[in-house]
Parts: C-alpha cells; structure tokens; sequence
C-alpha cells in the first residue's frame, strides 16, 4: 500500500470515527439537557429555599450517619431497580425468567458497587480539593472527574461490563464479536462514549460539586435515574427505527423474487397455450412481451442472453 493510500485510508477512518462522536453527541443532547436542567432546579431550590435546604440537609446528615451503606443501596435504587421496573411495566416481552433473573442480578450487583465507588471518589475530591461551592474548588474537581476518572476508568469499566452482559454473560462472544481491548474497540466504544458522555455530564459534575458533600450522591441518583431512563427510551426507539429499515431494504427483494417467480410460471404458461387465453398475474401481464419473447428462445439462449435465430 502507497503512503498516499494509507493516509487516505486513515483520513476514511477518522471521518467514520467523527460522524460516530458526532451522532451519539446529537443523540445525548436533547437528553443532556433535559437532565441538567433538573439538576439546576434541583440547585438553585437548594440555595434559594430555606424550607428545602432544612429537608436537603436532614438528607444528608443521614448520609453521612449511613455512610457507604446509603450510597449502596440508594445507587442501586436509582440506578437499577426503579429503571428496571419500569422497563418490566413498558416492555411486557422483557416479563421472562430467562431475561429478568440474570439482568436483575447483574444491575443490583453493578449499581450498588458503583454507588460506593463513586461516594469514595467523591470523598477523595473533598480531601483534595475540600468542600466549598465555588469555582476554584468545583473546577479541579470536574477536570478530574472528566478527563481522568472517566476515561483512565469509569467509562470504558462501564462499556465492557454492559457489553458482556448484553453477549449472554460471554467474554468469549464479547472478544469475537466486539473485538473485547482492541483498538477498533477502544475507538468505536470508549472513545464514542466517552465524548458523547462529557457533554451531559461536564454541566451536570459541575451541578453535582456545587452542592455541599454530604448532597452528592442524592443528586447523583437522581440524574442517573433519568440519565438511565432517558438512554433505554433513546435505544428502544433505534432498535424500532434500524426494524423498520431492515424491514423496508427486506421488501424490495421479496417482491423482485415473487414477481420473477410469476414470469417463471407464465413462461410456462404460455409454451402450453400460446393464444394466452388463460388468466394472467400481474406481473406476468405487465411484462408479457417479455414473457413471449422468453417463449421462443432456446435453453442455451436463455442461458447466454440472446435470441435463437
């Protein structure tokens, strides 16, 4: 290969890779702004009622007395089993032993550790950083939230252990199928996520910092309730749209081989009685100069395409 096909070959696959971060960032918009503007609510309540402060901070002083164990079980709350059960309600075909019994084990175990791991992450920003909601704390504590913690970890953490999942909890099929560490995989996932992901989730990290410590993770859960609600609408309406596609390419051809299955049979029909007097399909109707010309050529004319003499 040339250095001049190479290069554009690579300049191909950087456009593929661009169009991807770009499509999944228009995908994630309407629903990133959605979120962050209940997160914004959610803060600008906090900081202008006195009423809901009282109620927030009575929410966080049991936090803090529940420690890890709140953030357990609340991510788990928020993250999978309020989304679960509503999944359960809108798709009654997801109602089967097969799918919620193994789905509900891996969301319950996935969610709850994460709820942990992200309570310890955020402690860890307050020991550095502290806890004052101002810029020059919430600012650092993002950066590294974004573009250290996401990508080094969270991010393509989170991919695999969902994409295992949806192979049947296979790393065998996630390897073949999906080239599992690739670079292919590190690019088309990882890559894809995450930059899509910063732009929900720069606004709302910077939402969620900007609430006093012990306030984090219960406006975590509530985003991520809707973050996660928000994305299985988004995918079940592409998996309806990518069936009705597949379904429209799909029909064209069918009716291609219907119609050519009907010249065959009027071919046929029309060695046995030449006057054409029986009834003809539609397709052999339209095309019946076609179908008399076809009569009257030869097998090894038929084959070669051109008339007998």
């Amino acid at each position: 290969m040339s250095t001049e096909d190479a290069g554009t070959q690579r300049s191909g696959c950087d456009s593929y890779i661009a169009k991807r971060i770009c499509a999944a960032m228009k995908r994630n918009f309407v629903p990133g702004l959605v979120l962050n503007t209940i997160g914004l609510i959610i803060v600008i309540i906090y900081y202008s009622s006195d009423k809901v402060a009282d109620a927030f901070e009575a929410l966080g002083e049991f936090k803090k007395d529940a420690g890890f164990a709140y953030s357990c079980v609340s991510t788990f709350i928020f993250g999978a089993f309020i989304p679960f059960f509503i999944v359960l309600l809108t798709q009654p075909k997801n109602r089967t032993k097969e799918w919620m019994v193994p789905n509900a084990i891996f969301l319950t175990i996935y969610w709850s550790y994460r709820g942990i791991e992200v309570d310890a992450f955020y402690r860890f920003q307050a020991y550095l950083f502290g806890s004052e909601s101002n810029f020059q704390t919430i600012a650092p504590k993002v950066a590294i939230d974004q573009f250290m913690y996401s990508p080094l970890w969270a991010t393509w953490w989170g991919t695999m252990w969902f994409q295992f999942k949806d192979k049947g909890f296979s790393f065998a099929r996630l390897r073949a199928e999906n080239g599992l560490f690739s670079k292919k995989w590190w690019i088309e996932n990882v890559l894809v996520v995450q930059s899509a992901g910063w732009c929900v989730w720069i606004p709302g990290c910077s939402l969620i910092y900007a609430l006093p410590s012990a306030l984090q993770i219960p406006l975590f859960n509530i985003v991520l309730c809707f973050w996660v609600l928000i994305m299985f609408i988004v995918a079940a309406a592409e998996k309806k749209a990518e069936r009705g596609d597949q379904l429209s390419e799909f029909e064209n051809p069918k009716q291609e081989l219907r119609e050519s299955a009907e010249l065959n049979a009027g071919v046929d029909q029309l060695k046995e009685e030449p006057s054409g007097d029986l009834p003809m399909s539609p397709a052999v109707a339209t095309h019946r100069d076609e179908v008399i010309e076809l009569t009257s050529m030869s097998p090894i004319s038929l084959a070669s395409g051109e008339a007998s003499p």
